[in-house]
């Protein structure tokens, strides 16, 4: 049994090679969401990258992360991620309402985390919380299958600031699968979660789970969901080691197969619970920092703590 089939594991059909990618899999989409008694059609004002299938409920359904995960898969394994992303849809929708969830159920299953500013307007989030740059905070709900963001009419009757304090808990309880420390104190965090970039609104916890000590602040990078790029600032040394970490992040962001896309190609200082952009790597390939702020907070703690 294949594609055709409700019950199919792998595919019997192959996409054909004569038509555009991004056209194919939609097609395969499309045809996947039908045979689980779901029928979609094109969203007529999107296209390409952006396009959007759309159920006669009105619930839509992006393929952008369907069309980075099939970019370099080969036509059998097409198919399957095809079926697997459509069928977590599916099962996504018969979900329980985020509205009938009691407020004990919410709190073991929500989750804060960091996202694109572009976001907020998409799901209807008005409540988000300003990060840096265009990173901001939402709540979203960790179901079995899937994740569901929380909009603003979701959370009438709720209170957030306890949402997002809980969210932050069992966000840092996430697991983290490698930590790597390179030659030059730079940090790289690994993690399968989708929450491991949002980690760094608990920089403190991290701090003294997987970083060295960083009197002075820490540099870092989120360039996607699953990955965190940390400099802890404690001596000249780190500040000099500054360039190898917007480059080695602005490469990770700009990586075609990011798993949900990019996140951020900046780099962001974090000190005494505060963050502030710090830099990153200009179009032309140079690396530049922001010599104000927090960073100039820094870099007098250092000179003088560091005296020639």
């Amino acid at each position: 049994m294949g594609l055709f089939s409700k019950r199919a594991k792998t595919a019997d059909i192959e996409p054909s090679d004569a038509i555009d990618p991004i056209e194919n899999v939609t097609l395969l989409a499309q045809l996947r969401f039908g045979v689980l008694g779901v029928p979609v059609e094109v969203d007529p004002d999107t296209a390409g990258l952006d396009t959007i299938l759309v159920a006669s409920d009105g619930l839509k359904y992006p393929l952008y992360n369907l069309f980075v995960r099939t970019a370099s898969a080969d036509a059998d394994e097409t198919v399957d991620l095809v079926m697997q992303h459509v069928d977590s849809m599916v099962e996504a929708r018969n979900q329980p309402d985020l509205t009938t969830l009691s407020d004990d159920e919410l709190s073991t299953m929500v989750r804060t985390r960091i996202v694109n500013r572009d976001m907020t307007e998409q799901i209807g989030a008005k409540y988000s919380i300003r990060v840096a740059a265009d990173l901001v905070a939402l709540l979203c709900v960790d179901f079995p299958t899937h994740v569901a963001w929380v909009n603003d009419t979701q959370l009438e009757g709720r209170n957030v600031d306890d949402l997002f304090a809980t969210g932050m808990q069992n966000t840092l309880a996430e697991a983290v699968d490698e930590v790597q420390h390179t030659e030059s104190g730079i940090t790289v965090i690994v993690g399968d979660s989708l929450f491991t970039a949002s980690k760094v609104l608990g920089m403190q916890q991290l701090l003294t789970e997987h970083l060295k000590p960083a009197p002075h602040g820490v540099l870092f990078g989120v360039p996607n969901r699953h990955l965190i790029f940390a400099l802890p600032l404690a001596d000249m040394s780190s500040v000099a080691a500054a360039g190898t970490l917007a480059t080695m992040i602005a490469q990770q962001a700009n990586d075609q197969e990011n798993p949900g896309g990019p996140l951020s190609p900046d780099v962001f200082i974090w000190r005494a619970g505060r963050i502030e952009r710090a830099g990153g790597v200009n179009p032309d390939g140079t690396v530049q920092m922001i010599g104000d702020g927090l960073m100039l907070e820094a870099l007098e703690e250092l000179a003088a703590a560091n005296p020639r």
